[in-house]
């Protein structure tokens, strides 16, 4: 009888992965950043950053439904990141063919959120 590595005890552990919309507001703030600090200050901004998002690959539950979407099904999660806002959706591995996924959707500065997502339909 073959055995399995399975362990159904382990924790699940979910791919981080970015949109095309999330990585470009990432580097444009990296480059704010950078002009109004310092690079290193800025590289430091972003190592954290990815350090934050990437602890959601065990725990992607952690944090609360996003308020401006709670409307529209309340699927989309929000981490707080000193003053940036992450907007993520979890996609459970039961909801498609691979191992659950965290999708960042957005990084953005809390007071610069305009409600427009190329990603995501805004609330109704």
């Amino acid at each position: 009888m073959a055995s399995s590595n399975h362990d159904p005890d382990a924790p699940t552990v979910y791919r981080v992965e970015y949109t095309d919309a999330a990585k470009e507001e990432i580097e444009r703030t990296y480059l704010w950043r950078s002009a109004s600090t310092s690079p290193e200050a800025a590289a430091r901004w972003a190592e954290e950053l990815r350090a934050r998002v990437d602890k959601l690959a065990l725990f992607p539950y952690r944090n609360e439904r996003a308020p401006e979407y709670l409307q529209s099904g309340g699927a989309v999660r929000r981490m707080l990141f000193g003053v940036y806002r992450v907007l993520y959706l979890v996609i459970k591995p039961e909801e498609s063919n691979e191992p659950g996924v965290v999708r960042v959707l957005h990084v953005y500065h809390g007071a610069r959120w305009t409600g427009e997502s190329r990603d995501l339909d805004p609330p109704s």
